[in-house]
């Protein structure tokens, strides 16, 4: 099977690569400066699902977990999405997009992703990890939770889902349910780096735009009956990296 990776040079991209060689022909289409979010997510997105429908070709379209406002956690792929940022807004319409132009899709809806980046300064760990070497205090809210997932743990799951014959959407979280803080101490006590620097913080006394989403924790129990498998815990996922 041809596989067409669209984003190649971005973390997951790289990662889904490296996960399709060996038992498929790999295409691979990087992007090469940062573009309006509104023109990748939404136009291009148009253009490759029309393509794919147009074609009889099968879609795997990568979402996010910040469709949802966070508001209580443990979202299921039929709840309703309510996204609070313009980048959330974006995936929303483009999950549209593909449901109306390919009826041969899946729609991955990813959790915070950490691993190893061919920039080395792309993924959550990566970030902080970076800012606290440099010297660098980072705040990370005590009261925001995600289900983080490792990439390239992911990128297997994508190709497994683009070798199967599952039509719709299907969330794809770590099995641990964390807050930012607690990972990031995971994150340091895994690279051998000091958490002293972290420091907490709370989502209610954040000000800033767009706002944050308290609890976008997925439930990817239809993910574990579909493949056979889940997405590992933050732990097993650092030895991965």
């Amino acid at each position: 099977m041809k596989i067409l990776i669209t984003g190649a040079g971005g973390l997951l991209g790289h990662w889904a690569g490296l996960a399709a060689q060996g038992s498929h022909e790999v295409l691979a289409q990087w992007r090469r400066a940062p573009d309006e979010a509104q023109a990748v997510n939404i136009v291009a997105t148009r253009v490759i699902a029309r393509y794919c429908g147009d074609t009889g070709r099968r879609l795997v379209f990568v979402s996010t977990d910040l469709v949802f406002d966070g508001r209580r956690g443990g979202y299921a792929e039929d709840d309703a999405v309510g996204p609070i940022s313009r980048y959330a807004e974006t995936k929303v319409l483009a999950e549209a997009e593909v449901r109306a132009a390919c009826p041969d899709h899946a729609i991955a809806r990813s959790a915070l992703l950490y691993g190893s980046s061919l920039s080395g300064n792309r993924s959550s760990d990566e970030v902080i990890l970076g800012s606290l070497r440099a010297g660098r205090p980072v705040r990370l809210f005590v009261d925001e939770y995600r289900t983080p997932v490792c990439a390239p743990d992911l990128a297997q799951v994508l190709v497994g889902l683009a070798e199967s014959d599952f039509r719709g959407t299907v969330h794809c979280g770590g099995s641990e349910r964390i807050s930012r803080f607690d990972l990031g101490v995971k994150f340091c006590c895994a690279a051998g780096v000091d958490p002293a620097r972290l420091i907490r913080a709370s989502v209610a006394d954040f000000q800033g735009v767009p706002p944050r989403a308290p609890d976008v924790s997925l439930d990817s129990g239809l993910l574990r009956r579909l493949l056979g498998r889940g997405l590992v815990g933050v732990d097993e996922g650092l030895k991965m990296k």
